[in-house]
């Protein structure tokens, strides 16, 4: 490693970026679909997961991917993994869907921009207008379908 970087605290940036690669390699499809590599700090691998459940089977084969990581990238990188549960955004191509339709009016929009601007931690709000953008529509959705039966 360039000790320049290492001065510049770009070292931990390009190993995580190394980790980024190994990660799918190490864990497997079914894992990496569940799991993303959110941050490499002095020595510790932080993981995040789609649910506590995953985080919890994980912990019992982290050293079994720790050991693997480090025999892809031939260096003692990882000496600890970290799990937590967050938001995991879906990988691959986005398919439109025909019922992607937008339901939410200016009032609805409104409606939840008073809600997460009480909401200190900016990623929970994020998450929060998602989940809200999401439960307003599926239940909008719904009533059209309603109405189209009638």
């Amino acid at each position: 490693m360039f000790p320049i970087l290492i001065k510049r605290g770009m070292a931990d940036k390009l190993e995580e970026n190394e980790l980024l690669k190994v990660w799918p390699k190490a864990v497997g499809n079914q894992i990496c679909k569940q799991t993303k590599v959110s941050a490499f700090k002095n020595g510790t691998l932080f993981v995040k997961t789609t649910s506590s459940i995953w985080g919890q089977q994980l912990h019992f084969i982290k050293e079994e991917i720790l050991k693997k990581i480090n025999k892809i990238t031939g260096k003692h990188l990882v000496k600890e993994i970290r799990f937590s549960v967050g938001h995991i955004p879906s990988s691959g191509v986005k398919v439109e869907l025909s019922d992607s339709k937008d339901f939410l009016n200016e009032r609805d929009e409104k409606m939840i921009g008073d809600c997460i601007s009480l909401i200190s931690d900016h990623e929970l709000a994020l998450i929060f207008q998602r989940v809200m953008r999401n439960e307003i529509n599926r239940r909008r959705r719904l009533e059209e379908m309603k109405v189209c039966e009638k």
